[in-house]
């Protein structure tokens, strides 16, 4: 008899590795725009016109240099940013020179570009370089730099899944921010978001909600209670509740992020399926069977037309639909969701991340139920496999 408590916890399992683990992970950086194939061509106009002033010996195209660096770095495509950022490198060390703190600085954005990208050795050289040049300055090198290394560093380290490395790198941001740009900066609000997903995924919860709070706290004093920037702090505010069972807690959080991504972007954006995929589980938890669907449709429908085909996201709404069925035992309407949610963690994770292991768990539990108990084994050998090598 398939047991319906056990699959409201898979159903979470999903959606809170989705958001406290793919959120670390190499290689699942924001998805980008899938419109915009290339960085926009003025970057390139500007890039060209700073490197004639580097030619020219004007000093103050090297900071302008850094801050197309790190505008090519938010439009979300890391292949192009990177090789933007190679190209922007190379002006830097003409400039400033290879050994600079602007060349450091430069360094740990292109080495957070190829940790999203999933190059972790190139990543791993790319910041032991910065690290390396910061280390010799010292004290003297420019704080915002020395935190942004930091910063690069611990993403780093997340993703390798050296959780305690990880927040040792974030807490020396937060305090050199905290020291030299303030304790109400935004930057520091973004240290202490990054600190707060380690927390996490150790399963301190306690440790992440203060940290988020704080975030939370700043930006609002800095951008105003309805800005789209608390959008992402307030969903992690969500999972932290999910995970102590506080649903009432998290549908609060979830529901004014989403008033606040609806009036921002519209009712049909990226964002706006994570969280709406984020309220279908908490209703699958609260057995409002119905509703749940409804939510977890209308994010499909979004991400079906947003996001590539292999994207995380898409994966923990399919799972999530597919436990939906299992948990009411519809073996037939839940095993193509869970068959495709696996296919596409398969193709984006490494064969050790525990969202793989809990979808091969969640097949398996299918195939055991309509008596296919070999292949179920199968995949049970499988999952087993991947949480010996999960930390």
């Amino acid at each position: 008899m398939h047991d319906p408590s056990a699959a409201r916890e898979h159903s979470w399992a999903g959606l809170l590795l989705a958001g406290a683990l793919l959120a670390g992970c190499a290689g699942t950086a924001p998805e980008p725009d899938a419109k915009a194939d290339r960085l926009p061509v003025t970057l390139e106009i500007e890039l060209q016109r700073a490197e004639d002033d580097i030619g020219a010996g004007k000093p103050s195209a090297v900071p302008a240099i850094i801050q197309l660096v790190r505008f090519a770095m938010s439009m979300g495509r890391a292949d192009e940013s990177t090789r933007f950022a190679e190209r922007a490198l190379a002006s830097i060390e003409r400039g400033a020179g290879a050994d600079s703190v602007p060349a450091a600085n430069v360094l740990s954005m292109i080495g957070e570009l190829q940790t999203q990208s999933g190059d972790m050795s190139a990543a791993a050289r790319t910041l032991d370089r910065a690290a390396g040049i910061i280390a010799r300055f010292g004290e003297s090198a420019d704080p915002f730099t020395r935190a942004q290394v930091h910063d690069a560093l611990g993403h780093w380290n997340e993703s390798s899944r050296r959780l305690d490395e990880a927040a040792r790198h974030y807490s020396a941001s937060i305090a050199l921010r905290e020291k030299n740009e303030g304790s109400d900066h935004p930057g520091t609000a973004i240290a202490l978001e990054s600190l707060s997903g380690v927390e996490l995924r150790r399963g301190r919860l306690d440790a992440a909600e203060g940290h988020l709070r704080r975030a939370l706290a700043i930006r609002e004093r800095r951008l105003g209670s309805t800005s789209q920037h608390l959008v992402a702090t307030l969903q992690s505010l969500a999972t932290v509740e999910t995970g102590r069972n506080r649903l009432d807690m998290a549908e609060l959080y979830l529901l004014r992020a989403l008033a606040i991504q609806e009036r921002a972007e519209g009712p049909r954006s990226a964002v706006v399926a994570d969280i709406l995929a984020a309220l279908g589980g908490i209703e699958g938890r609260r057995f409002n069977y119905e509703r749940a669907e409804s939510l977890l449709v209308r994010a499909f429908r979004i991400q079906r037309q947003l996001l590539p085909r292999q994207s995380p996201a898409l994966a923990t709404t399919l799972a999530s639909l597919g436990i939906l069925h299992l948990d009411q035992a519809q073996y037939l309407e839940a095993e193509p969701f869970l068959s495709e949610a696996l296919a596409i963690r398969e193709a984006v994770l490494p064969p050790d991340h525990p969202a793989l292991g809990q979808s091969l768990r969640d097949l398996a539990e299918l195939l055991r139920a309509t008596g296919r108990e070999s292949a179920a084994l199968a995949l049970d050998r499988r999952a087993r496999a991947a949480a010996r090598t999960d930390l």
